[in-house]
């Protein structure tokens, strides 16, 4: 399949995702990726994810666009529609592209304090 079609098909399947809200990020980076705020996620404009952090997905997608938002846009995360939470996100890069956002730091210490609480649970404690 052309790329072009594939593309026009994935648009018309992030129609039915909602109407993307584009906001402004808190901030840029010195290469220019947008920092979220609290409460801001990543989306793509047909993805069916949207982004807590700065997962591989979104880096990937940084590092192959083009123009000053190479493909990634910042939402709010009631603005998000249909999509659902990328799984990738919760799961920390361990290269230099590690980018810590609000959410993204909520999730990790919900998940840590989920952690320790099975743990003593596990350690009759």
């Amino acid at each position: 399949m052309p790329r072009w079609k594939a593309a026009k098909i994935a648009a018309k399947h992030a129609e039915k995702m909602g109407r993307l809200i584009v906001v402004d990020p808190q901030d840029h980076r010195p290469d220019g990726s947008p920092l979220l705020a609290a409460g801001q996620v990543y989306v793509t404009k047909t993805g069916q994810r949207y982004h807590v952090g700065w997962c591989q997905v979104i880096a990937d997608k940084w590092d192959q666009g083009t123009g000053p938002v190479r493909g990634i846009f910042v939402t709010s995360i009631h603005d998000v529609g249909g999509r659902t939470e990328c799984q990738t996100c919760v799961e920390p890069l361990t290269s230099s592209r590690l980018r810590s956002t609000p959410i993204l730091d909520q999730r990790m210490a919900e998940r840590d304090a989920r952690t320790a609480a099975a743990r003593k649970r596990i350690n009759g404690g």
